[in-house]
């Protein structure tokens, strides 16, 4: 009985040196109450109008200039200062005529093959160059209001799920004003 306290004392120790703070996870409790709402941020400066850097002109009447290779085919050509060797290798140009009056406007996109405007045999193809689109045709455009848009490489409209063939849906897409 005398060894008696010594030896629970030793029991007790070594059960403390034993004891570790690893071992299985708990249950978890329950969710406690939400926070307090955190103050609202600060408003951003307003953006530039229009669509993510994407460059568009004004309807412009084609100019006849004169005859190339076949005797028939007459070229026109639009400035475009904003066309660039970058947006040429990695964006994307798209020009648009309308065939019609600006009242009653019927948009189609260019390049053109027949139809009933052209009738048959007719064209209309557009050649980009920096700071130019020259316009290819067997017919005489003058007058004809053409509108281009260049799109930037770095923006990814062509992602979008838009037909670029559909005018009022890129005009729609785009934000273009008349």
């Amino acid at each position: 009985m005398r060894l008696l306290p010594h030896i629970l004392a030793i029991a007790l120790i070594v059960g403390i040196v034993s004891c570790s703070k690893e071992g299985p996870a708990g249950p978890a409790g329950a969710t406690g109450p939400a926070g307090p709402a955190g103050a609202a941020g600060a408003q951003g400066p307003a953006g530039q109008p229009g669509t993510a850097n994407v460059i568009y002109s004004d309807w412009i009447d084609t100019v006849t200039y004169g005859l190339l290779g076949a005797p028939d085919t007459i070229a026109g050509a639009i400035t475009a200062p904003q066309l660039t060797a970058d947006i040429l290798n990695n964006g994307e140009v798209k020009v648009y005529a309308n065939l019609n009056t600006t009242a009653d406007p019927l948009v189609v996109p260019v390049p053109v093959n027949g139809g009933f405007f052209l009738g048959d045999g007719g064209f209309i193809e557009p050649v980009f160059f920096t700071g130019e689109i020259d316009i290819i045709s067997n017919r005489d455009l003058t007058g004809l209001p053409l509108r281009y848009i260049l799109i930037p490489g770095g923006t990814h409209a062509r992602m979008a799920k838009i037909n670029w063939n559909n005018y009022d849906e890129v005009k729609a897409y785009l934000g273009l004003k008349d």
